[in-house]
């Protein structure tokens, strides 16, 4: 019970971290930490080559992103508080992985689907996707 306790409270203080983050980091804690990894309004586009949108995602081995989660601090503490919660409603290792991996495809269809621009930016940010680009355009 106790760690049930621990992990709401470190979820409670991250999405407070991620509300100020959002809504008043020029006049936070953070404002004097580096801008560019703190501040949303910027740090969204550390993913980018450059941080450029138009130039596409920053690159690890082959054809593979950077993963998003290490890029901003919005999303690192956002990536912090989703595994503590998954740590606080899993009973053994395999629900917390399994919990993880449900919650980052439920996630990822919804933000995708949601945008107008969806098939772009699945084909783009998922490249392996492209073998069956005719079936998603279709």
């Amino acid at each position: 019970m106790i760690v049930v306790l621990v992990g709401v409270i470190i979820i409670a203080l991250l999405q407070a971290c991620i509300e100020v983050l959002q809504h008043r980091f020029h006049n936070s804690i953070f404002s004097n930490l580096n801008p560019k990894f703190w501040d949303p309004k910027i740090s969204w586009l550390n993913k980018y080559i450059a941080n450029k949108p138009h130039l596409g995602r920053k690159k690890i081995f082959w054809k593979i992103n950077v993963p998003v989660q290490i890029t901003d601090a919005f999303h690192m503490i956002k990536t912090v508080q989703i595994t503590v919660l998954c740590y606080i409603l899993a009973p053994n290792i395999y629900w917390f992985i399994g919990l993880g991996i449900t919650h980052n495809i439920v996630f990822g269809i919804m933000y995708h689907l949601g945008r107008k621009d969806s098939t772009k930016v699945i084909i783009d940010n998922y490249p392996i996707l492209n073998l069956f680009n005719k079936r998603i355009r279709a």
